[in-house]
């Protein structure tokens, strides 16, 4: 490759009226704009949804540290990211959601922008540029990156890396030194937001490689440097690390051995493919035997690459370097396999299918290239922007199928219940629900199976969400956490009690004697009698000596039975309380000759 990369227009296009093409070579600003724009609307119109998504997940973590509430674990392990990010969204920000979401939106924006310029450089035009940048910025890689807050890693050091890219090609092309070590210093910004993106230098190094190791090392001089400093720096800080992710824990353990490796790198290249099925990981787990189909269509385009012209060899190859040495990192994981780990990655990916598309189409007259290239990337567009509503709508075991966009759903909502109830300060809260206690399969299929004596700890997603009360130590302070119970248990008569549904909305239910009657009204409801005299009894105990507690015990222990003292229960309900409305019915329905006694039914 030459030192000097390609940088040309886009040529005068057929059909189009000369005015326009003469107004587009007096601004070539306009030109670079008209051909941007389409990857630009396209990626607003996919992902401004996701402005009105919630918090979900390790977001309350990095909040509660840029709040205050929580120490914030300083060291050169993503810095910027996980630390001054948020310390700077939460100044400005508080805690409304919608501007957290926007910053990354724009950064999206941002790094298709970088993806168009990198490739009008590296493919030799404008057209080309476009193309890429709409494979990128409509690509639902970026769904989890786009619809949560705690992505600012992954889209911040995405941005940051293909900034650092962008100017190192304007470097070499204007043999400015200065843009070269400012380049690093982007670099620099993108090494301490996350640290795979340390694999840049190698880049740049293999495309500087054809002008001969010392030319190579010279141009890429500034960002080794750059490098060793921060990663000296990196390891003397290692001890402050906060996550298992660098210290080798369970949750962040590796796996080297090659059929892993190799199967992890089949179940990425099956995801970049798999464009009909809108959840690719949703299990997050390896899904290695479709990963012969992007192994083979990636093996088509190679030699259709390398068959057709020379010129499209080199971005071909840069591109698939950059997919190839951003995806690397995350092979070894043995236990996180995630769809959004390809949006880095996915930029040279973009480089390389345009690049393989022009290849392959080269021998077609220049109109019927430009339209099927018009096709082709409306159908992605289209394609994209169905998989990323359908798994937005998606639902499993009645909630949302996507994690992160459940979590908003689930906090949003629960959050918005505590607050309506305006409790005091120092109020504690605690959630139940009587229903008999399910597991819900979210990650799978759609299935729900009773939970079993031994299953009494299945998975409660609002209880996940509300991360163990720090949910509420954020949003709702003063507030105390008691937990999750299906009954409320001894020595919850001073919580306020709330029953949760599936969503994570909430009806207060108040707390001591009120709750336990209103849950024993729910109990006679779903035909559970001795649960339901259990709460009545407790109520009555905490001085709920009403007509309508009272009725409910005499129904409680009629249903399990229990002749005599129903009878008995009966007969003194009416002593007590002759002028109740129920008390009719007591005497026409129940105590007809003394012989008959209430079911859950005869209410």
């Amino acid at each position: 490759m030459s030192r000097h990369l390609p940088h040309s227009a886009a040529g005068h296009l057929p059909g189009v009226p000369a005015p326009i093409l003469d107004a587009l070579d007096r601004a070539p600003w306009l030109r670079d704009l008209t051909a941007l724009a389409p990857a630009l609307i396209a990626a607003v119109a996919i992902y401004a949804p996701t402005l009105g998504l919630f918090f979900a997940q390790d977001d309350v973590t990095f909040l509660l540290r840029a709040t205050g509430a929580e120490p914030t674990p300083w060291s050169f392990a993503r810095p910027i990211s996980e630390g001054l990010a948020w310390r700077a969204m939460v100044t400005v920000f508080g805690l409304n959601p919608a501007p957290y979401h926007a910053v990354r939106l724009i950064l999206h924006l941002a790094a298709t922008t970088l993806v168009y310029f990198a490739a009008r450089r590296l493919l030799g035009g404008r057209i080309a540029g476009g193309c890429a940048a709409v494979l990128f910025g409509a690509s639902s890689v970026g769904f989890t990156a786009l619809h949560w807050a705690s992505c600012i890693v992954e889209v911040l050091a995405t941005t940051l890396t293909l900034g650092s890219f962008v100017l190192w090609l304007e470097a070499r092309a204007r043999d400015s030194q200065m843009l070269s070590w400012l380049s690093a210093l982007v670099m620099a910004g993108a090494l301490l937001s996350k640290e795979s993106t340390i694999l840049l230098p190698l880049v740049l190094l293999c495309i500087a490689a054809r002008e001969g190791p010392r030319r190579a090392l010279a141009a890429c001089a500034p960002h080794l440097v750059m490098v060793a400093a921060i990663v000296i720096a990196f390891f003397a800080t290692r001890t402050m690390f906060a996550y298992g992710q660098y210290t080798g824990g369970n949750a962040y353990s590796m796996n080297f051995l090659p059929g892993f490796l190799l199967a992890n790198f089949a179940t990425y290249l099956a995801w970049c493919v798999s464009l009909l099925d809108p959840i690719r990981d949703r299990n997050a787990i390896m899904h290695p035997e479709a990963g012969w189909l992007g192994i083979t269509l990636i093996a088509l385009v190679v030699t259709g690459v390398f068959a057709g012209g020379r010129r499209d060899r080199a971005p071909f190859v840069i591109g698939t370097i950059w997919f190839a040495a951003f995806l690397l990192p995350v092979l070894p994981l043995a236990h996180h396999t995630y769809l959004y780990y390809l949006y880095l990655p996915w930029a040279g990916a973009s480089w390389a299918l345009v690049a393989a598309a022009r290849a392959l189409g080269s021998p077609a007259p220049l109109r019927i290239r430009i339209a099927a290239a018009a096709l082709a990337i409306a159908g992605f567009i289209a394609l994209e922007a169905r998989g990323v509503r359908l798994r937005e709508s998606a639902i499993a075991g009645g909630l949302p199928a996507d994690k992160t966009v459940r979590e908003s759903v689930l906090l949003r909502n629960a959050i918005s219940g505590l607050r309506e109830a305006q409790l005091p300060p120092g109020t504690h809260v605690g959630f139940v629900n009587p229903f008999p206690r399910e597991h819900h399969d979210i990650a799978g299929a759609n299935t729900m199976v009773p939970a079993t004596a031994a299953a009494m700890h299945s998975y409660i997603p609002l209880e996940g969400a509300m991360r163990d009360g720090k949910s509420l130590q954020l949003f709702v302070p003063g507030l105390h956490y008691e937990g999750f119970a299906v009954l409320p248990p001894p020595g919850w008569e001073d919580v306020e009690l709330f029953l949760f549904d599936n969503d994570g909305s909430l009806k207060a239910l108040g707390r001591g004697a009120v709750a336990y009657a209103q849950l024993g009204r729910l109990m006679i409801d779903l035909q559970r009698p001795i649960e339901a005299e259990a709460l009545l009894r407790r109520a009555l105990l905490l001085g709920d000596a009403t007509a309508d507690t009272e009725y409910l015990l005499m129904i409680a222990v009629g249903s399990q039975g229990r002749m005599i003292e129903g009878y008995d229960a009966a007969r003194a309900f009416l002593e007590r309380w002759p002028r109740s409305p129920y008390a009719e019915n007591i005497r026409t329905q129940i105590l007809v000759g003394d012989t008959v006694i209430p079911a859950a039914s005869s209410r």
